[in-house]
């Protein structure tokens, strides 16, 4: 089960200093968002319940949705650290501000590469960006 991978994959990220955020669903193709030249690496990830998906490693940090996410710990105290940094007039969504904070964090350098992973292929696909056949998209 997705649950269980995603133990499983905490598990194993809490035995190195990588990544600082993994992305687990998807809205758009990397196509679409043009962010292919971004993977340098690839990480094993093939969890028993989740056989054939890899962790791809960011160059630099992206998001495809912020929808589902898993956040190391000590990477969500720095991130919402720089979120409230943003001001809040006029109401911003959420996903314009984690995006502008980080790519402010990048900016000054506070993210090397391998901080951001995304897992392919995504065990999570956002169906609000998504046509089901017989049915329409929201």
């Amino acid at each position: 089960s997705l649950a269980r991978a995603m133990v499983e994959f905490s598990v194993r990220m809490a035995d190195t200093r990588e990544p600082g955020f993994v992305n687990l669903s998807k809205s758009h193709s990397e196509r679409e968002l043009g962010t292919q030249s971004i993977y340098v690496g690839r990480e094993a990830f093939a969890p028993e319940t989740m056989p054939g998906v890899e962790a791809w490693v960011a160059q630099r940090p992206v998001t495809n949705t912020v929808c589902a996410v898993l956040y190391r710990r000590s990477f969500l105290a720095h991130i919402l650290a720089k979120l409230e940094d943003i001001p809040t007039y006029p109401v911003v969504p959420i996903d314009w501000k984690l995006n502008r904070a980080l790519m402010n964090m990048n900016k000054f350098g506070e993210l090397p590469t391998g901080t951001c992973w995304s897992l392919f292929p995504a065990p999570i696909v956002q169906r609000s960006m998504h046509s089901t056949p017989g049915k329409r998209s929201s």
